[in-house]
């Protein structure tokens, strides 16, 4: 099936919004504002749409030339402006700065935690895996038992006259 104008229409305010906010992209193509988010969300969730954004992106960055050695090229002229600059504030935030998104771009700093299982940890988890069943089977005997002293109170309570 073959993009419609509409279709084409909602692509291109897509790719021309920065956020790329697909509900706002449907409403300036012309579609019904109550129905934007559910437009946008068939069109992007839509193969051929996907593809067709992707060609268009693709095309776009191609004419600009972006990649990254472009990217770093312009980070470290930035450093090297700023040490020539002299030794001001913004002079050094644009070098912490610059040093920073070269770091991340090295993979220098990770957000994430990771966490190796190692065998100790394993077994302290399995040994508190443990404990904790333990526990619930303590507490189910201690209300076994509760709840035949509570039966045999009863019966002898039974027995005996108002």
């Amino acid at each position: 099936m073959a993009i419609t104008t509409r279709q084409q229409l909602f692509i291109v305010e897509y790719l021309s919004d920065p956020k790329r906010n697909g509900a706002a992209a449907a409403r300036r193509a012309g579609y019904s504002a109550k129905r934007a988010s559910a437009t946008a969300a068939e069109f992007l969730a839509d193969k051929e749409i996907q593809g067709e954004i992707q060609r268009q992106l693709a095309q776009h960055l191609d004419k600009l030339h972006i990649d990254a050695d472009m990217v770093i090229a312009g980070i470290l002229a930035t450093i090297e402006n700023a040490k020539k600059s002299g030794a001001g504030a913004w002079q050094a935030t644009a070098r912490l700065r610059g040093y920073e998104l070269l770091g991340k771009h090295l993979g220098m700093f990770v957000d994430k935690v990771e966490v190796g299982l190692d065998e100790k940890l394993m077994e302290q988890l399995i040994a508190g895996r443990r404990r904790a069943l333990e526990g619930l089977h303590q507490d189910r005997d201690q209300d076994a038992i509760a709840s035949l002293q509570e039966t045999t109170h009863d019966d002898d309570d039974a027995g005996k006259p108002n």
